[in-house]
């Protein structure tokens, strides 16, 4: 498998780029900027804080003074905690972007291809541990005729590891 190259985010540099990603129209960046509140400063900014300042949003909705009448308060609010949720989602998603953009998360499906070609190869080699046993033994004075009883029993442990280890796999 090839790695991946970590690679820097590339800063917010408009207020349009931004509103793109806010998914909110540049009037409002624009008011957002004048706002004291706004602690973000001025264009450019850091990707790394696109997730702050969706959440920044998030409460600068919850908080804003509901100016609906009695008669579609609730409603009104039901539609502005359905937009917290997903300006609070959004944010997540960025900041798993971010993390895996900078190295810092790992897809799980790569991660688990790996392991998976690491338990083949480590497969492999228990499968052709009793042959090299045998050869070495015999090297060293075992009786010819001994060979394939030797190589019998050491696949047979072997065997018994592999099953182990494939079955503590399985449970996790």
């Amino acid at each position: 498998m090839t790695k991946k190259r970590k690679t820097k985010p590339q800063p917010i540099k408009t207020q349009r780029e931004l509103s793109v990603l806010v998914e909110r129209d540049e009037s409002q960046i624009s008011r957002w900027l004048q706002d004291d509140r706004w602690p973000f400063g001025s264009a450019p900014w850091s990707r790394s804080d696109l997730p702050k300042m969706l959440r920044w949003i998030a409460e600068d909705l919850r908080n804003k003074p509901d100016e609906a009448d009695a008669g579609t308060a609730p409603l009104r609010r039901e539609k502005l905690e359905q937009e917290i949720r997903r300006l609070k989602a959004q944010a997540e998603t960025f900041e798993l972007q971010l993390a895996k953009e900078k190295g810092a998360s790992l897809d799980a499906a790569e991660v688990k291809a790996r392991w998976a070609n690491i338990g083949q190869v480590i497969r492999s080699g228990l499968q052709n541990l009793p042959p090299q046993v045998v050869s070495i033994a015999l090297r060293h004075g075992m009786a010819h005729t001994a060979s394939a009883s030797v190589q019998s029993e050491v696949r047979a442990v072997v065997d018994d590891v592999l099953m182990v280890l494939s079955r503590e796999g399985r449970d996790e």
